[in-house]
């Protein structure tokens, strides 16, 4: 596995290029695993560990680190979960030694006939587990996870009671153990240990990275459900898939990104030449290595604000991230908050840098909006049409329309949301303090 991890120089040049993305990281002396840590900012986190004032054993270990290795995920539960399985696989000392000697937590699935859920140090066969997980570097990483999972697969943490539990109530334990111990109807009981059973089977799915898997099982209940015209039912199965969706992104198993550790860089490149192919049937392209997207936010026009987006190689580059603040009043016209933003932005290649594309959130109008001002600089500038995820793309003084699909879809999709997230920041910000002021 190690021979397919590239190993770079452990220095500050080579960290300073690192996504601001979530991730695992590996640190070697030379070419023994050191320490396997994760983080929602690989970029930051390692940055980080170039700080003089460091803790004595994460000294000792970064004196010795020669190389380190990086694996781009696409969410952070996913960098949590492969965390655990590379510890457990590559057994790095340092992962130990730096918990000040505490034994690592690990997520455990017991023997019982009721198998429950929950997190333990030290597991073995003796005291009743019969799968675990890890080891997570903290308590709080291995509770995280189980927090969502349970969101989405309810589970057990006790054994049957004379009461059904509160957690049931919450349909975070369902069906319960108190439950189907108490229940009569020898059918029914049989029915309640069946989806038991596959309420553990969906469990290890996600504890082993098997995503897929998961969102297959959840799918089929649905299908199964809407068959048999129980909709409320699938209803409910449909929010817990939708909301492992919104947690995971698009999900890879353990073995994906251990197969092929530049499995997210692989995918952001087929993305990058899926949307250069299709531009360039319709203008001159040379390169699409940096994208900006601009988007604005009001309510009502009141305090509307605009950001700017960037993106390096498919990854967000946070240090390039501009705010503004609209100065004139456009009363909620965004066309003329392009126009406004276009202006200033222009003034400003010689420090800020010149993209080699630029997208903004809306259609011919905002288009032009850009155009205006941006004429001469022969900088391709595309609108994304709202809702219907449309590309809009200036050609021969009209404008072509197109259907995205596949990976340039995905990465119109991730620019767009970033740029729409990132305007409403500063938009909250000042909204709150117009309620504040107005005795609102």
């Amino acid at each position: 596995m190690l021979n397919k991890i590239k190993k770079l120089s452990f220095n500050k040049n080579n960290i300073k290029n690192i996504p601001e993305e979530p991730g695992v990281y590996i640190f070697f002396s030379e070419l023994k695993p050191l320490y396997v840590g994760k983080s929602k900012n690989l970029k930051n986190r390692l940055t980080s560990y170039m700080n003089l004032n460091l803790l004595p054993k994460t000294s000792k270990m970064i004196s010795i680190t020669k190389y380190f290795s990086f694996i781009l995920v696409s969410s952070e539960i996913e960098s949590l979960i492969l965390e655990a399985n590379l510890i457990n696989k590559l057994k790095p000392t340092y992962n130990i030694q730096l918990k000040d000697d505490k034994s690592p937590i690990y997520i455990c699935i017991t023997n019982d006939k009721y198998p429950m859920v929950i997190t333990k140090r030290k597991p073995n066969k003796n005291n009743n587990i019969k799968y675990y997980f890890g080891p997570f570097t903290s308590i709080k990483s291995a509770k995280n996870i189980l927090y969502h999972l349970r969101k989405i697969i309810p589970f057990s943490q006790h054994k049957p009671n004379k009461k059904v539990c509160l957690y049931h109530q919450m349909n975070l334990c369902n069906p319960c153990p108190s439950l189907i111990e108490k229940t009569d109807n020898l059918r029914q009981k049989s029915i309640l240990i069946k989806q038991y059973k596959k309420n553990i089977i969906n469990v290890k799915n996600f504890l082993y990275g098997n995503m897929s898997n998961l969102k297959k099982s959840l799918l089929d209940n649905i299908n199964f459900l809407i068959k048999n015209e129980k909709f409320e039912e699938a209803s409910i199965i449909k929010k817990k898939l939708d909301y492992l969706n919104f947690i995971t992104n698009k999900s890879f198993s353990d073995n994906d990104y251990i197969e092929n550790p530049n499995l997210i860089e692989d995918i952001r490149e087929k993305e990058l030449y899926d949307l250069k192919s299709i531009i360039r049937n319709y203008l001159i392209l040379k390169n699409i290595k940096r994208i900006e997207c601009y988007d604005i936010s009001h309510l009502s026009g009141i305090y509307p604000t605009a950001s700017m987006v960037t993106f390096n190689n498919g990854n967000p580059d946070r240090n390039l991230y501009k705010h503004f603040i609209l100065r004139n009043n456009h009363k909620g016209d965004d066309i003329s908050g392009m126009s406004e933003i276009a202006k200033r932005r222009i003034k400003h290649f010689n420090d800020w840098g010149k993209p080699d594309l630029i997208l903004v959130d809306g259609g011919k109008a905002q288009i032009k909006a850009f155009l205006n001002e941006f004429n001469d600089t022969n900088i391709p500038i595309l609108g994304i049409v709202k809702k219907t995820e449309k590309l809009i793309i200036p050609y021969k003084n009209s404008y072509k329309i197109i259907n995205l699909k596949g990976p340039s879809l995905l990465l119109i999709q991730r620019l767009r949301n970033e740029a729409h997230r990132f305007s409403r920041v500063l938009h909250h910000k000042l909204f709150k303090k117009y309620l504040i002021k107005n005795n609102i």
